[in-house]
């Protein structure tokens, strides 16, 4: 599992376009999220991604805590407990 603390332009823009293609995505991308603080945006993922934005901070997840959500996409998430998948989630 890797982690990626990144700063872009407008992490917002991101936020949505990455929800857009969560499905397609969501065998690589674990987690996402808006930040503040020293990088204004988090990408938890299976695997090392080579991105063209500032990368502050990146690597394998090591001796810190990073919560791991189950592989289901925000709107299943949202429409618990409809599916069955989500079950174990809460």
């Amino acid at each position: 599992m890797y982690c990626l603390k990144v700063n872009v332009k407008d992490p917002h823009e991101l936020y949505e376009k990455l929800v857009d293609y969560e499905k397609e995505i969501k065998e690589d991308i674990l987690h996402f999220s808006v930040q503040t603080g020293f990088c204004n945006f988090q990408i938890v993922s299976n695997k090392e991604l080579d991105l063209d934005e500032e990368i502050v901070h990146s690597g394998a997840r090591s001796d810190y805590f990073i919560s791991t959500p189950k592989n289901v996409t925000f709107k299943e998430l949202v429409e618990y407990p409809k599916h069955s998948s989500c079950q174990d989630y809460m």
